[in-house]
């Protein structure tokens, strides 16, 4: 009976620290995940922060040990979801390594900062017509101004490749479109159209899988600058310098090349008149 029990007794021990053992083990692996979630993420705030201490368009490099998924608000790491406060225009998954590319956005007035987030290995196909060459030109010049390493992702291409394919012209198939005029650039997505856009919306629309919620996040974060400036504008007002202008500007801002040409226009005329300029 002594030895019965004893069994017994060895059993429940061995069952107790079994689990004991296979807890920890699960513990530790989740734990090992977090860590390396939080390096990812401290090494991806660590570089956009350094990249903001620039004027200058900069670039940076980010080794990733996992997948990095991109939405417009959230970083997912191994399933877990992070807020994102940045305008990260990247595909939606990221592996290996990750270019980051940076740009102040103004339009007029600065707005933000834009981060342009590729993976090595991710191709994007500039696609026209051969008899296009305004959408050409166009094209040469945004692969022109881009950095060596990102330039080697970017191609210039008559037909659709093996990759993100982007149509400088209206084609019949789901994806992005870029119509490029004498006047103006437009970009046309799946859901919306964006007229008269500058050329960071059109390498955000390149690079990006989530144009359409980034783009309404900027105009949001745009309109409520614009109401600042406004209130600025009012304030400034006196029988010296007119801000008439800015100010109907202003109360009717639009996200365009056009409103901002304007802006940015009444803007120096002030610094002619030597009043203060709004920013």
């Amino acid at each position: 009976m002594k030895a019965q029990f004893n069994w017994i007794f060895i059993l429940v021990a061995g069952a107790i620290l079994l689990i004991f053992f296979v807890s920890f083990a699960f513990k530790y692996k989740a734990l090992q995940e977090e860590k390396l979630n939080i390096e990812i993420l401290v090494n991806l705030d660590r570089s956009l922060t350094n990249l903001q201490s620039s004027p200058f368009t900069t670039i940076d490099e980010i080794k990733l040990p996992v997948e990095l998924e991109v939405s417009c608000n959230n970083l997912i790491v191994n399933d877990k979801k992070y807020v994102n406060n940045n305008f990260l225009f990247s595909p939606n998954k990221l592996k290996n390594k990750m270019l980051i590319l940076y740009k102040q956005f103004s339009m007029p007035f600065k707005i933000t900062e834009f981060y342009y987030l590729i993976s090595p290995d991710k191709k994007f196909f500039l696609v026209y017509n051969p008899g296009n060459s305004l959408a050409e030109q166009y094209i040469d010049n945004l692969i022109k101004d881009l950095p060596e390493k990102f330039k080697a992702n970017v191609v210039k291409a008559t037909n659709a490749g093996n990759g993100k394919n982007i149509y400088f012209y209206n084609a019949n198939v789901n994806a992005t479109k870029i119509i490029v005029m004498q006047n103006k650039v437009n970009i046309i997505t799946s859901l919306n159209t964006y007229e008269d856009v500058n050329e960071e919306l059109i390498y955000a629309a390149v690079f990006s899988d989530n144009f359409d919620c980034n783009y309404n996040k900027l105009n949001k974060k745009a309109n409520n600058i614009a109401k600042l400036y406004y209130e600025k504008a009012v304030l400034l007002q006196n029988s010296k310098c007119s801000y008439v202008a800015m100010a109907n500007e202003l109360n009717n801002f639009k996200l365009t090349q056009t409103k901002s040409t304007s802006i940015e226009t009444i803007n120096e005329g002030l610094s002619f008149q030597d009043c203060p300029t709004l920013y």
